[in-house]
């Protein structure tokens, strides 16, 4: 692009969405954004191709060279990889916030009511990979509580994880509190947890089109409106 990423915006969130009649925009995002995202990132005239991954395997997939406008990921951690790269267009915006909830299944088999029950060996606990902003929530809220979770299932990506709870094949998983609100799950609060959330963040890439910064300007304005409705978080 010719004018900087924070010039480019700031023209968008001034003036408005300007884009062409056959625009096409790709997006890859966090698997958590999968329900939400298109209601929050549509401009009319622009054609939008979101691919949804665990956060990690999308900085994979960009540091293998995969093509992109915009990428929003659901850690700092996992956009400061990307950032690495110097594939980024100026700095990345934090876009809103998630926090954890356990998900079981409608009739609670397993007869989880806290955290401490998924340390219980005789349930089959799934939470995501480590690796994932999910998963590195979910070792530190444990930790900062004093319990070892008896996980049973890795996973890449947080809608796995959705996926084992509704399917009945897990008695819980931690998941983030919108992806419970859209599954057939019941959700079961975490106490204490308040001051363990991840924040998303979006960034777009030195190759994107011109068309890219009407999304991303949509997304910082009326999609943030959008993801608070879903039950993101936001400052």
């Amino acid at each position: 692009m010719t004018k900087s990423f924070a010039a480019l915006l700031a023209g968008v969130l001034t003036l408005g969405a300007c884009a062409g009649d056959d625009a096409d925009v790709t997006i890859l995002a966090a698997s958590s954004l999968t329900e939400v995202l298109p209601e929050a990132t549509a401009v009319p005239g622009v054609s939008i191709t979101t691919s949804y991954l665990g956060s990690a395997s999308l900085a994979t997939q960009i540091e293998q060279g995969r093509p992109a406008d915009l990428v929003i990921t659901a850690n700092r951690a996992t956009m400061d990889r990307i950032v690495a790269t110097g594939l980024v267009d100026g700095d990345p915006i934090e876009l809103v916030q998630n926090r954890l909830v356990i998900a079981v299944p409608p009739d609670n088999p397993g007869g989880v009511d806290e955290l401490s029950d998924l340390s219980v060996r005789a349930l089959k606990i799934a939470a995501c990979a480590p690796e994932v902003p999910c998963g590195a929530l979910a070792a530190d809220l444990a930790a900062d509580q004093g319990v070892e979770l008896a996980i049973d299932s890795f996973d890449p990506s947080v809608r796995a994880v959705v996926t084992r709870v509704e399917t009945g094949a897990v008695d819980a998983g931690l998941v983030y509190a919108t992806d419970a609100a859209a599954a057939d799950v019941t959700t079961i609060e975490i106490d204490d947890s308040g001051d363990f959330v991840t924040s998303y963040f979006v960034a777009s890439l030195v190759e994107a089109s011109p068309e890219s910064i009407d999304v991303l300007g949509q997304l910082l304005g009326e999609g943030r409106s959008v993801l608070a409705g879903a039950g993101f978080l936001t400052r």
